[in-house]
């Protein structure tokens, strides 16, 4: 059995984790074994993004950070991941190390760099994945319908126009970099967003 791994990456409230719902959906309805990997929901993971949390979600992200990251992503993949490559059909990631880089690039560090330091830490890279986008003003319209109703514990990571603008345009040169990547730039319904990504992906 040849494992495929995919990953939904994008901005914030673009409906990743839907569209990772409904890729598994589709794929158990073809009897296709599937995971959802939520990297933050493993233990070396979680422990880092939670202490990042819970001092103050600081966005000046360090040479440390960067690489602690890393670290426990390769940890995490090495642990749980790797041992079921060739033993399920698909690998589905909401979110990895493509997302983690476009949030912690700084003058120091480009997402590039940020990728290649994750890959050396042993993470796994995507066959295929998708970038959700949208126009900037609709993710904070998103965004604070989601903080005010609560949807998570933490609210969302500082959300101005000015910085997801920044996060749209490095998504797209990411997308422009690296030939895995689709990008779906689309406001569409959840459905239509299903259709695109499904295609995309030769699912």
């Amino acid at each position: 059995m040849m494992t495929k791994v995919i990953c939904i990456e994008g901005m914030t409230s673009t409906g990743k984790t839907t569209l990772v719902a409904k890729i598994s959906e589709f794929l158990n309805k073809k009897n296709k074994t599937n995971l959802i990997v939520y990297e933050k929901a493993y233990e070396s993971f979680k422990q880092i993004i939670s202490k990042w949390s819970n001092e103050g979600r600081n966005e000046q992200f360090s040479k440390e950070f960067i690489l602690d990251v890393a670290k426990a992503r390769g940890e995490v993949h090495e642990k749980y991941l790797l041992p079921l490559i060739g033993k399920i059909d698909y690998l589905i990631f909401d979110r990895c190390f493509y997302t983690s880089a476009i949030y912690q690039a700084n003058k120091n560090f480009s997402v590039d760099n940020i990728i290649n330091i994750n890959l050396a830490s042993g993470a796994i890279k995507p066959n295929f994945g998708v970038i959700l986008l949208c126009s900037a003003e609709t993710v904070l319209c998103r965004a604070k319908v989601r903080d005010d109703k609560k949807y998570y514990n933490n609210y969302t990571i500082d959300e101005i126009l000015a910085k997801i603008e920044r996060r749209r345009k490095l998504y797209i040169e990411l997308a422009q970099k690296h030939p895995e990547l689709y990008l779906i730039d689309h406001e569409g319904t959840e459905d239509e967003m299903f259709e695109i990504a499904k295609n995309k992906l030769g699912l």
